[in-house]
């Protein structure tokens, strides 16, 4: 079955409401979007449905500008075109200054980071982690779960620069931290044990990526998180020359 967030479910409420013939748009985007590995072209398809539809709407720009151009930066960065979806990551980052979204700032600089790492900006990389990782200290702690998350995103930073030595360090030194900080962050052991697993897959010691994989699933953690250890299971069995589980997880990964 296919499983949608409260968050999901709310926000497909406001479009029902707001302006009712986006309501189908947007649930078959949101199902394509979860499916993306699958068939990423069907992502595209309904973001210019929906896209035309809200243009041709009588109604004010809104917020929605946000999550539109947002979810096109996603669609462009998984098709590595870093050029085009850093584009539309600023014009998604124009509406939510706009409209004074901090946490959606706070996604977007994490997003353009990831890009400009991708270009090999190295500078702009990392000027857009920090400020990522600063605004959502502001917002939310030193020790939130969301917060930790933008440290985990300086982590893949560094790993797109090539920069592995430092990667390694940072993860180390995040590890430090369980132990005072876990238990008041959900997802925490998620992205310590997923990027152990998938740095051990990296050395070929799959059975310990095994164990950091099952440990990460062992968390709490959400669909898309799901996805992504099914995925990890799926490269380690499929290196492993086990054709039976890698069949297994892709299925699961929705690939």
């Amino acid at each position: 079955a296919t499983e949608l967030t409260d968050e999901t479910l709310t926000r497909l409420a406001e479009v029902k409401e707001y302006i009712p013939c986006l309501y189908a748009k947007f649930l078959k985007l949101h199902l394509a979007i979860q499916q993306r590995r699958k068939n990423p072209i069907l992502v595209k398809k309904y973001l210019d449905e929906v896209y035309e539809l809200y243009k041709n709407a009588d109604t004010e720009e809104s917020s929605w500008m946000v999550d539109l151009n947002t979810r096109y930066g996603d669609y462009y960065s998984w098709q590595n075109k870093p050029n085009e979806a850093r584009d539309y990551y600023n014009k998604a980052l124009f509406f939510a200054e706009k409209y004074g979204m901090k946490r959606n700032i706070s996604r977007i600089y994490t997003s353009l980071a990831l890009q400009y790492a991708s270009l090999g900006d190295k500078d702009s990389a990392f000027s857009y982690v920090d400020k990522a990782i600063e605004i959502t200290k502001e917002g939310y702690g030193e020790y939130s779960s969301i917060t930790y998350e933008k440290i985990f995103n300086r982590y893949y930073v560094l790993n797109k620069l090539k920069m592995y030595d430092e990667a390694s360090q940072l993860l180390a030194d995040i590890e430090e931290q369980e132990q005072k900080i876990y238990g008041s962050i959900e997802n925490f052991r998620y992205n310590l044990y997923s990027q152990k697993s998938w740095k051990a897959y990296s050395l070929k010691d799959y059975e310990t990526a095994l164990n950091y994989a099952q440990t990460a699933m062992d968390n709490p953690i959400n669909y898309w998180e799901r996805d992504s250890v099914n995925y990890l299971y799926y490269r380690i069995y499929k290196a492993m020359g086990d054709d039976k589980n890698a069949k297994k997880h892709k299925r699961l990964a929705h690939l």
